[in-house]
C-alpha cells in the first residue's frame, strides 16, 4: 500500500498545495492510524495538546479530531504539527501506512470467525455434483460372461 504526495496548483495563494492520495485504503482506518502516530510522536516529544494548539494555531477540537482519526488532516496542518513535534511529515505518513497495513492484514482469528459465520457453500456444491453425476455403466470387454 502506498501514499503519494502530489503538488497541486493553487489559485488563491502563493504557496503550493499538497494533497495525499491514498490508493485503495479505507480512509477512516488510515486517518485513525495517522492520529495514533501523531499522538505517539507528541508523547515522545513531550508536547501536550494544549501546547500544540498554541504553537500551530489549530483549534483544540480540530486537533482532538485529528488525533482520534475522525477528521482528515490537511497537508498544511500535518506539516505544522510535524514541525512542532519534531518528526518529518513523511515519516508520520509512512508509519501510519505501516500501522494501517498491519491493521488490515487478516489474522488467524479473522479466518476462524469467517469459517464459523459463513455458510458451507462447498458442501452444497459437492451434494449437487454428486446428485447430477451419472452412474457408471458396467464394463464390457467383449467376452461372454461365464
Amino acid at each position: 500500500m502506498h501514499v503519494t504526495i502530489v503538488t497541486l496548483s493553487r489559485q488563491y495563494g502563493p504557496e503550493p498545495c499538497y494533497a495525499a492520495t491514498v490508493g485503495l485504503m479505507d480512509a477512516e482506518k488510515y486517518m485513525r492510524a495517522l492520529g495514533v502516530e501523531i499522538a505517539a510522536q507528541m508523547s515522545i516529544a513531550g508536547v501536550t495538546q494544549k501546547a500544540l494548539v498554541e504553537r500551530t494555531g489549530i483549534s483544540e477540537s480540530t486537533l482532538r479530531r485529528y488525533i482520534k482519526g475522525t477528521r482528515d488532516v490537511p497537508a498544511s496542518s500535518l506539516l505544522a504539527i510535524a514541525r512542532e513535534i519534531g518528526a518529518p511529515a513523511h515519516e508520520l505518513v509512512e508509519r501510519a501506512e505501516l500501522r494501517y497495513d498491519r491493521q488490515s492484514t487478516p489474522t488467524q482469528s479473522d479466518y476462524g470467525l469467517a469459517a464459523h459465520t459463513a455458510p458451507n457453500r462447498g458442501k452444497a456444491l459437492r451434494d449437487r455434483m454428486n446428485a447430477e453425476q451419472e452412474t457408471p455403466e458396467p464394463f464390457y470387454d467383449g467376452d461372454e460372461p461365464a
